[in-house]
């Protein structure tokens, strides 16, 4: 049997670059350091490097070489990246009806479910609101 494999969101992810004081952070880098030395697989949709691009320019006050930088380590970081097909966003576009979260969270958990695996996130407004569904975890869980 292989590593567990799960799929983080951009909530996750921003934490392995911006500041330590972040809450989760040493949570993360647990995460980080267990899919580096191979413990887990992480699977993520393509929507991530959007989002954390996003993240990266409004959020972090870095130049355009740190943000380019840290967008580039992290493509070479994941490799598992989910491309979207007319058959998953027809599969994501339920999920926001059923749970009332925006599209770009219920493609990470339909990515998911559907690779049968955890979905982690750091959101808590968003872990709250999918507290019931089963492979759904909080990173600041114990």
């Amino acid at each position: 049997m292989g590593p567990e494999k799960i799929v983080v969101d951009t909530s996750v992810v921003i934490k392995w670059f911006k500041h330590r004081d972040e809450p989760f952070y040493e949570q993360a880098e647990e995460l980080k350091a267990q899919y580096l030395n191979g413990e887990v697989e992480i699977a993520v949709p393509d929507l991530i490097f959007y989002e954390l691009g996003n993240v990266l320019l409004l959020k972090c006050e870095l130049t355009e070489e740190e943000a380019v930088e840290k967008i580039e380590s992290f493509w070479k970081l994941l490799p598992i990246a989910v491309f979207l097909s007319v058959e998953f966003v027809k599969k994501i576009m339920s999920f926001p009806f059923k749970y009332e979260v925006t599209f770009y969270d219920a493609c990470f958990a339909v990515l998911a479910r559907e690779l049968g695996c955890g979905f982690i996130t750091a959101d808590k407004k968003l872990f709250n609101k999918l507290r019931d569904v089963k492979f759904v975890r909080f990173l600041g869980a114990p």
